[in-house]
Parts: structure tokens; C-alpha cells; sequence
């Protein structure tokens, strides 16, 4: 059972990511094993949390094996959602991109929740708009991200190593 405090949208997530929940008709062999079960299974959670950009969830487990079958809950204060406020593209040589792509041109919308999902699928984004320009080497080698818990907001660098530009050779027609 989560207690998510009314967030519904938590809750959902928390359940389809759950190890327990997907385990709840395979009960493990002892009490040890249940508990590393649970552990395992918050600091999975965390992580979901975190990748749905609740960077400051608190996550806590109660087991009741007095109750049977055992109950298991686990109370989650999501805290705030962080947002995306800065999403930027560098040349590893500190010169200027042949390529101006904004946050947008890479999926990302600046205000959005600051999940992890959409900022990974933005590398791809960033190679395939390169492509599509004439670079089709371009390659994200590293991809710096800052969580600033005072301000709650994410931003996002991508360091974009472009490759030459790629052009067409002769063009010849034989034939028909």
C-alpha cells in the first residue's frame, strides 16, 4: 500500500514501478528476505521519483509481520516538482556550434517537470538535427546536469562535439 497524500499521479507511477507490488503473490522465504525486499524496492522508488524530477521525495517503509498476510506500507511525501529552467548546447573547444538548436528543437520545454526521460531523449534529438544539417558525425560525448535543491529546478548542458560538415560528391547521371 503507498500513502502518497492525495497525489494520485505518485501513487500510479510508485505502482507500476513497484518490485513489491509485482512480487505481492510470490511471497519470499523469510522475514530477512521480505526486508530486503522492501529496501531494495525504496531505493527503486526513490529513483523513480527522482527520474519524474521529485529530487527531494522521502520515502518510508513500515512492515507489520504480526498482520497476515504481511502488510507493507510505505509513505511517500513527493515534496515539489522541479522544473527545467536552462537547457544549453557547448563545443567541447569552448567555440561556437555550426548548429543553434533551442530547448524546444530538442523536445524540452523550459517550465516543464525536470524528468530525466525527455533530457536523455534530447541527446538523440541533438545528433539527428546535426544530421539533418549536414553533420552527420555529430555526437553528444557528455551531458552535465545541476539539481539546485534551494531553487528546486534542473538545468541541463550538453557538450556537442559536431564532426565535419559533410557534403555531396560529383553528381552524375548515365543512362536513362
Amino acid at each position: 500500500k503507498f500513502s502518497t497524500g492525495g497525489n494520485s499521479e505518485v501513487k500510479n507511477v510508485l505502482k507500476a514501478a513497484s518490485q513489491l507490488v509485482e512480487q505481492a503473490n510470490r511471497p519470499p522465504p523469510t522475514e530477512t528476505a521480505l526486508q530486503r525486499r522492501v529496501d531494495e524496492d525504496t531505493e527503486r522508488l526513490t529513483q523513480v521519483l527522482r527520474d519524474e524530477g521529485y529530487y527531494a521525495a522521502k520515502l518510508e517503509a513500515h512492515v507489520d509481520l504480526a498482520a497476515k498476510p504481511v502488510k507493507i506500507r510505505i509513505d511517500v511525501e513527493p515534496g515539489p516538482r522541479y522544473k527545467l529552467t536552462s537547457v544549453a548546447l557547448l563545443d567541447p573547444d569552448n567555440r561556437n556550434l555550426p548548429i543553434a538548436l533551442s530547448a524546444e528543437d530538442l523536445g524540452l520545454k523550459l517550465g516543464q517537470p525536470a524528468r530525466s526521460a525527455p533530457v536523455l531523449d534530447a541527446e538523440r534529438q541533438i545528433t539527428l538535427r546535426f544530421a539533418e544539417r549536414g553533420y552527420p558525425l555529430a555526437r553528444v560525448p557528455d551531458r552535465k546536469v545541476i539539481v539546485d535543491h534551494a531553487q528546486r529546478t534542473m538545468t541541463v548542458t550538453y557538450t556537442v562535439n559536431p564532426g565535419p560538415l559533410a557534403g555531396f560528391g560529383k553528381v552524375r547521371i548515365s543512362g536513362a
